[in-house]
């Protein structure tokens, strides 16, 4: 009783053409998304990271002073174990008289090393402030060069991700004499490290010098925080998982103690044991990475060229070999190529177009495409799935933009994770009642300015209790419901080469509009009294394309060019349709004939049979023929050159037959002889 009062209610809906009022959406019901970045080695980084405790940070006076600072110039050696920090800042002294003041750096570190202007300065530990204070004093009028070096060890996270940068405190920073904030710059310089490791930068307003990454923030501008997030397990994993757990041990040891060429050859003699192409140049990585520890610089690169070659996305292996062509312009270049066609590392591709002598080029958009739409049993609402791509890996947002029909245009913008060159964006926007139309598009821009959309799309959410699948296709959408995979990858693959052919034979814009077309796996009583402008179809298993041909045909034709096509008896409907979207049937010739005679009438005939008037009519109309004209001038047309081509070929053949051919001839040979 309860299915048949449904139905009911479905097929009022349907046949009086009424959309439902949509409730206003509770904040419970917000469309929810997630972007992915696809790859078989992803790490998940947290859209928001916090700072760790021990950190690289700025210095602070302990109290307000006339002491002012001017330049802030921090540099961060990198490697795998731990980041020295070297602070060089200028103070100058305003003042017609000596100034003392005491400094503080926040308590990160015991082995703090302090010069002022060269001459080594003392710290203590002071427990209130939790920081490490000196004293300086400056003459009046005078300036001085303060330098600061420390080391802090690296530590990871539950999820392996290592972080550094440097670190502003704004309210401390307050207590300089001048109120305006200094010229700053971060330089991070790779030791055994290297980009293909960074997994998120923030700010991402960097640049490379050379084979370094620098940011640089002007004087007299807030102060931004540098956070950079970093995976160091990862890539010494992918050759150590392939080690039994003896040898593991045996390396681990052996790397502690410093004896990496001991490494190399552990890892040389595994990889001429293993089969495996690709575990084998795993292997082979791990030994070019332990001798770049050692003296045998050489052999390892030689190591990482033949891994560049063999077209294995090994980051390491790149940096490298890129550091060693750097006066050589023409390989660096195929480098570049090699790692955006091999989507090496993101990092990569800015740091290898420092190096180049023009050091600038044009970067490329993202591309975007709707990969499916689809509404699953029990789930109100419909789920949006795109693929994005990015020749030059550096997305910053993706944004859905959508809006049921008949009411207001909501957005969502989504952080992509950095250094991707693909994802897939994945949105489910609840539906507020059944039966009701979306709008949607979803739009990405990256960090070089460049936007692309997909354009408005749309999808149509049926109801909670029939599982269906969108497909946003290039001139339809398709709605698939309630059938097996099996019968739903036929019914598809139909419909898809339906589209491919209609667009090829080209008597029909299909690219242009978005008609949807729903079928359904099982049969409800509202689809056979269903009268509404929407096509729905109960197509059964088995798919039958000659059963679906002839109502797609309609849907089509009407869609574009009126209802009148709706009413088109079935052999005609049949006939034109097959000729118009499918490029079959002796029609198919006079509809192209009478489009090459005149397109704009053309369309115009297509029209007037869709405002209700037949064939004959509607061919007298538009081009003043009847259909037997028609059909003469057709077959003229399309076979005209070959009956004339043929008569003279014939006649030739009878001339020469009959020795026409070799008197004529003659007679002008005899012609021109007599005239000399």
């Amino acid at each position: 009783m309860k299915n048949t009062r449904f139905m009911i209610t479905l097929f009022l809906l349907f046949f009086l053409g009424i959309l439902l009022p949509a409730p206003a959406v509770a904040a419970s019901t917000a469309a929810q998304s997630v972007v992915a970045p696809v790859s078989s080695n992803t790490v998940t980084v947290p859209a928001e990271s916090s700072f760790p405790g021990v950190f690289p940070q700025a210095i602070f006076p302990l109290a307000k002073t006339s002491l002012e600072l001017h330049e802030e110039r921090i540099t961060l050696d990198w490697s795998e174990l731990s980041t020295t920090v070297q602070g060089a800042y200028k103070i100058v002294n305003p003042e017609e008289k000596k100034v003392k003041v005491k400094l503080g750096l926040p308590n990160i570190t015991s082995a703090l090393e302090i010069y002022c202007n060269e001459e080594k300065k003392e710290s203590t530990l002071e427990p209130r402030l939790n920081a490490q204070v000196w004293e300086l004093q400056l003459e009046a009028k005078a300036e001085i060069n303060l330098h600061l070096i420390y080391t802090i060890e690296n530590s990871v996270d539950e999820a392996g991700i290592m972080k550094t940068g440097y670190r502003f405190n704004p309210e401390k920073s307050a207590f300089w004499g001048n109120t305006s904030s200094p010229s700053f710059s971060l330089t991070l310089n790779f030791k055994d490290t290297h980009p293909g490791q960074i997994l998120k930068l923030v700010p991402y307003s960097f640049q490379f010098k050379r084979n370094s990454l620098v940011w640089e923030q002007a004087a007299n501008a807030e102060k931004k925080d540098i956070l950079i997030l970093a995976s160091l397990q990862e890539e010494m994993k992918s050759w150590q998982k392939l080690l039994s757990p003896g040898e593991k041990a045996q390396l681990q040891e052996l790397t502690a103690l410093g004896g990496y060429k001991t490494a190399a050859e552990i890892l040389e003699k595994k990889a001429r044991e293993v089969k495996n192409k690709h575990d084998k140049r795993l292997l082979k990585l791990g030994q070019a990475y332990y001798l770049t520890k050692t003296n045998y610089q050489q052999k390892a690169l030689s190591i990482f060229e033949e891994l560049v070659d063999s077209e294995e996305a090994y980051p390491r292996a790149y940096w490298e070999l890129g550091k060693s062509l750097a006066q050589h312009p023409g390989k660096l270049e195929d480098l570049l190529e090699k790692v955006r066609e091999h989507e090496v590392h993101a990092l990569l591709q800015p740091w290898l177009l420092a190096q180049l002598p023009d050091g600038e080029r044009e970067s490329s958009a993202p591309q975007i495409i709707i990969k499916y739409t689809d509404t699953n049993m029990n789930k109100k609402g419909i789920t949006i799935k795109g693929h994005l791509t990015d020749p030059d890996g550096d997305i910053d947002q993706v944004t859905l933009h959508y809006h049921w029909e008949g009411e207001r245009t909501e957005e969502m913008a989504l952080q992509a994770q950095q250094f991707y060159y693909e994802y897939e964006p994945v949105f489910f926007v609840p539906a507020p009642s059944p039966f009701k139309r979306l709008y949607f598009e979803i739009s990405a821009v990256d960090f070089s300015g460049n936007k692309v959309t997909t354009g408005t799309k749309e999808a149509f959410y049926l109801t909670e209790d029939f599982q269906s699948e969108t497909f946003v296709l290039d001139g339809a959408n398709l709605i698939l419901a309630d059938y097996t995979p099996r019968e739903q990858n036929k019914l598809y693959a139909w419909f898809k080469s339906y589209l491919n052919i209609a667009q090829e034979v080209g008597f029909v814009p299909i690219e242009a509009k978005s008609p949807l077309f729903i079928f359904m796996g099982k049969n409800y009583d509202f689809i056979k009294d269903y009268q509404g402008v929407i096509f729905m179809q109960y197509t059964p298993a088995p798919f039958s394309p000659k059963q679906a041909r002839i109502a797609v045909h309609r849907h089509f034709l009407s869609y574009w060019y009126g209802a009148g096509w709706n009413y088109l008896p079935e052999k005609e409907i049949a006939k034109f349709g097959d000729a118009l979207l499918l490029g079959k049937n002796w029609y198919y010739y006079v509809f192209k004939y009478l489009q090459q005679k005149d397109y704009h009438r053309f369309a115009q005939l297509l029209c007037k049979i869709g405002e209700g008037q037949n064939w004959r009519q509607a061919l007298m109309h538009s081009y003043g023929l009847s259909p037997l004209q028609l059909y003469l001038f057709t077959g003229w047309h399309t076979v005209g050159s070959y009956v004339l081509a043929l008569i003279i070929i014939i006649g030739f053949a009878w001339l020469g037959k009959h020795g026409y051919i070799t008197k004529f001839v003659r007679k002008v040979k005899n012609t021109n002889f007599s005239q000399k």
